[in-house]
C-alpha cells in the first residue's frame, strides 16, 4: 500500500507539471487525449488517497444524498411572435412571446398582428383572430409543444381613453408622450380594463375551440414579462397587480384549472437607471411582494413565478453562480405569503459579456467558461428542484444550431436519480469550486459530471486541479465495472484555440467587446476570417473503457468502494461513465 501511495502522489505531481493543453494543441496541431491522467486506486483506504487533494463524494447508499431525478432543464426555448412555425430544436418545448400584438415594426406601432381594434364609430372593440390563429396553427402542427403562452403587451387598441402629456414633464396622472412605445410596443395599462377582461376571456374560450381544452389546458399563462422594467410596464406597481389579478380571474372564468404567473425582475431589485421616476413621480421598486401579499388576500392562485438572469461574466457577483439560489430564488420561497407549490423558472437566459444600451441586445461568452458555468447552474436546480426550481428558458436553441455538448452530456443521465456530491479539501487554485452531478440507474451503472468553476477569477490557471473521486455503492466486493471519461476543457473551444493563436489583436474597440465575446459580434472581417479558418477542436476528448474491481470499504463494510483520481484544468469538465460488466 505504501507503495501504491507513493505511485499515485508521483503520478499527480507530473500530471500538475504539464504544459497547458492549449500550448499542445498549438504546437502539435491536434487534439490531446486523456486517456492517461485518470488512476484508479479502488480499495484503498483514506490513508491512501493523494493527499493535499480535493475528495468529491458521492455516497449512492445514502437516501439523505438524493435530489430529484435527472430531467433536461434546458428544454423551453424563447420565441417572439413567430411566424414560420415553432423552428426550435426537437426534443424542446416553446415560450410564445408578444404573441397578441401590441408589438413594433420599424420603430412604429405595428398593428397586423392585433387581435383586438377599437371601432371608433361604434365605440367598440372588435375582434379578429385571423393573425393569432395564421401563426399559432404552424407551431401547433409542427407538434412543438407550447410550454407557456406570454400575455404580455397589449393591443394598441387598449390605449384608447388616455391622454398624453409632454415629455419630460408630470402631473401625477396622466402618461408622457414618450410612454406611448417602449422599445417592445404597447407599455401601458390597459386604459379600459373591464374592456381588456372581456377580451381575454374571448381569447381564451376561442383557444379551447380551436385546440381543445386539453391541449390549452397544458400550456401555462404568464402575464406580463420583467414588468419591473419600465420599458416593459410604464404603469404604477398597484397598476400591475390590479391588472395581474384582472388578467388572471379572466383566463380563469373560462378556464378555471389554467396555470398563471408572473415575470418579474429578482425579488428586491430597484430601477436606477437614469434616475427614472414613473408617471406618478414614484421609484421603480420590486413589485413581488405586493403582488404575493394581495392574492393570498384575494385567494388568486400563483402556480409559476418567472424570473430572468443575464449572466454578466465580467462581473463577479453576477457570474456566482454557487450563490443563484439565494439571490434569484431563495427570498421569493422565504417571503411569508408564498406557497410551496409554486414552480420556480429562469424564463429569459443567457451568458454574456455585455448588453445593450437599450437593454434588449447582448453579446453572448462563448469560451469555456459558459459550459462549465452552465453545468454548475444546472446543478443548482437538481440541488433545489424540492423548493420548487424547475427550467430554463434560453435564447436561441433554433432547428439549425446544435445542443451544446455539455447538455447533450447532461440529457444522457435524464431519467436516472440525481444524489448530491460532498466535497472536502482546499483546492490548489484558490476559490476553484469544484462539484458534481451524479446519478444512478439503480442497476449498477452510475454517471458523475465533475466539473471545475471558479467565480473570483476567469483566469485560466496554469495548475490543473487533482480530484479524489470516491462513489460509494452497495455493490458488493469483486464486482467488475467498466469505466471510461468524456472531457471537456479549453481545448476543445473553438474560440479559445483561435485567441491562444492571435489573442485580441483583430478585435473590434467599440464599448461591450470582450475576448470572451461571439467572434461574429467581437472580431473586425480580417479575425473573423482567421477565425473561420481556425480548425474545429473536437467536441470533447474520450478515453478508452477500463475495468476495475470494487472493493470494500475498510471503514463501512456494507459498501462498495469505486474511486479513481483525476485533474481538472481551468473551466472544464468530465463525465465518467460507470458500468456493472
Amino acid at each position: 500500500m505504501n507503495f501504491l501511495t507513493c505511485f499515485f502522489i508521483a503520478s499527480m505531481m507530473s500530471s500538475c507539471s504539464e504544459k497547458s493543453p492549449l500550448n499542445d494543441y498549438r504546437e502539435n496541431g491536434q487534439q490531446q487525449t486523456d486517456n492517461n491522467d485518470d488512476y484508479d486506486n479502488t480499495g484503498l483506504d483514506d490513508s491512501e488517497l493523494v493527499k493535499d487533494t480535493l475528495t468529491l463524494t458521492v455516497d449512492f447508499t445514502d437516501s439523505s444524498k438524493k435530489n430529484c431525478k435527472i430531467y433536461n432543464v434546458w428544454s423551453v426555448a424563447n420565441r417572439i411572435s413567430p411566424q414560420a412555425g415553432s423552428n426550435v430544436r426537437e426534443g424542446l418545448s416553446i415560450n410564445l412571446i408578444r404573441m397578441l400584438g401590441g408589438i413594433l415594426k420599424d420603430k412604429k406601432p405595428y398593428y397586423d398582428y392585433d387581435v383586438c381594434k377599437y371601432n371608433q364609430q361604434t365605440g367598440k372593440y372588435d375582434y379578429d383572430f385571423t393573425p393569432l390563429f395564421a401563426r399559432l396553427d404552424k407551431i401547433v402542427n409542427s407538434g412543438t409543444p407550447i410550454q407557456q403562452f406570454v400575455l404580455d403587451q397589449p393591443d394598441w387598441a387598449f390605449q384608447q381613453g388616455y391622454k398624453f402629456i409632454p415629455t419630460g414633464t408630470s402631473d401625477g396622472k396622466n402618461f408622457r408622450e414618450n410612454e406611448k412605445q417602449s422599445i417592445y410596443g404597447n407599455s401601458l395599462p390597459p386604459c379600459d380594463k373591464r374592456a381588456y377582461s372581456g377580451f381575454i376571456s374571448e381569447l381564451m374560450r376561442r383557444l379551447i375551440d380551436r385546440y381543445g381544452r386539453d391541449k390549452v389546458a397544458s400550456w401555462q399563462f404568464r402575464i406580463g414579462s420583467e414588468i419591473e422594467t419600465p420599458d416593459h410596464w410604464f404603469g404604477t406597481k398597484q397598476e400591475f397587480i390590479e391588472h395581474f389579478k384582472n388578467v388572471a380571474k379572466a383566463v380563469r372564468s373560462v378556464l378555471p384549472e389554467a396555470k398563471i404567473g408572473p415575470h418579474t425582475r429578482e425579488y428586491d431589485f430597484v430601477y436606477t437607471k437614469n434616475n427614472y421616476l414613473n408617471y406618478k413621480g414614484e421609484k421603480v421598486t420590486s413589485f413581488a411582494s405586493e403582488i404575493l401579499s394581495q392574492c393570498k388576500d384575494e385567494n388568486i392562485k400563483i402556480d409559476f413565478w418567472g424570473v430572468s438572469d443575464y449572466v454578466m461574466v465580467n462581473n463577479k457577483k453576477s457570474r456566482n453562480i454557487p450563490a443563484k439560489y439565494e439571490e434569484l430564488f431563495g427570498k421569493f420561497i422565504n417571503d411569508p405569503n408564498w406557497n410551496s407549490s409554486t414552480k420556480l423558472d429562469l424564463m429569459e437566459y443567457s451568458s454574456i459579456v455585455s448588453m445593450g444600451a437599450a437593454g434588449n441586445t447582448f453579446i453572448n461568452c462563448v469560451t469555456s467558461h459558459t459550459p462549465v458555468l452552465e453545468l454548475c447552474l444546472t446543478n443548482r436546480f437538481y440541488k433545489y428542484h424540492n423548493k420548487g426550481l424547475r427550467y430554463i428558458y434560453r435564447w436561441g436553441n433554433r432547428t439549425d444550431q446544435k445542443e451544446a455538448t455539455h447538455i447533450r452530456m447532461v440529457n444522457k443521465m435524464v431519467g436516472m436519480q440525481g444524489y448530491n456530491a460532498t466535497v472536502e479539501g482546499t483546492p490548489k487554485t484558490a476559490d476553484n469550486v469544484v462539484d458534481a452531478i451524479s446519478a444512478t440507474s439503480g442497476n449498477g451503472d452510475f454517471d458523475v459530471i465533475v466539473y471545475n468553476y471558479n467565480v473570483e477569477s476567469f483566469d485560466y490557471s496554469d495548475t490543473d486541479e487533482p480530484v479524489n473521486i470516491i462513489l460509494e455503492t452497495s455493490l458488493p466486493s469483486g464486482t467488475k465495472v467498466r469505466y471510461r471519461s468524456l472531457s471537456y476543457s479549453a481545448v476543445n473551444n473553438k474560440t479559445n484555440l483561435y485567441l491562444e493563436r492571435y489573442g485580441t489583436k483583430f478585435h473590434k474597440t467599440e464599448k461591450g467587446i470582450d475576448e470572451k465575446g461571439d467572434p461574429v459580434h467581437c472580431l473586425n472581417s480580417s479575425g473573423l476570417a482567421l477565425y473561420n479558418a481556425t480548425p474545429n477542436p473536437e467536441e470533447y476528448n474520450e478515453s478508452e473503457w477500463k475495468t476495475t474491481t470494487v472493493k470494500t470499504n475498510l471503514s463501512e463494510k456494507n459498501k462498495g468502494v469505486i474511486s479513481i483520481t483525476t485533474t481538472l484544468p481551468s473551466f472544464s469538465y468530465k463525465m465518467f461513465e460507470f458500468k456493472k460488466q
